[in-house]
């Protein structure tokens, strides 16, 4: 910056300085991406930027009572219960200036395979047989097999025919 005064002879005089302004610090961009199997979620705060400095710290808020301050862009978490939960990111840079970003995700509990249960019936007929005929005998034989469980049926078979 330069300073010129002039008095009323006409007779100057100056002097010269260097200013230096800076430019306001701009606010860090939150964003990050998710990937979750079951209750267990990955997080990638990668996504996040700062255009005139850096990132300094990642404070995670998983909706569900636990927070996590770190350096670390990825972190993982472990949620208790299946269900909806806002997740949310607030970045901080170099000169303290922050952002943030949120969002509802969903997780689910794990599927427990279940033995299956086999449910059947049977009704038995009511034969009548007369003395002319021929006995009735029974005969049981395999079916076949199903996941390791064999099936049986019964016949009635009338002899002679």
């Amino acid at each position: 910056m330069l300073l010129v005064v002039e008095d009323n002879d006409g007779a100057q005089d100056s002097d010269s300085s260097v200013v230096t302004v800076d430019a306001p610090n701009n606010s860090p961009a939150a964003a990050y991406s998710f990937n979750c199997d079951d209750l267990l979620c990955d997080f990638d705060a990668g996504l996040s930027s700062d255009s005139d400095g850096q990132i300094v710290s990642y404070e995670w808020d998983f909706g569900d009572g636990f927070t996590l301050q770190t350096a670390s862009v990825f972190v993982q978490h472990q949620f208790a219960s299946e269900g909806q939960y806002s997740v949310r990111l607030t970045v901080r840079d170099n000169e303290g200036a922050q952002g943030q970003a949120q969002s509802l995700l969903e997780v689910f509990a794990p599927v427990v395979n279940q033995e299956p249960t086999a449910i059947y019936s049977y009704s038995c007929p009511i034969l009548i047989v007369n003395s002319t005929q021929a006995p009735v005998r029974t005969q049981t034989e395999p079916l076949r097999t199903i996941h390791g469980i064999s099936a049986m049926v019964a016949r009635l078979k009338a002899a002679g025919r």
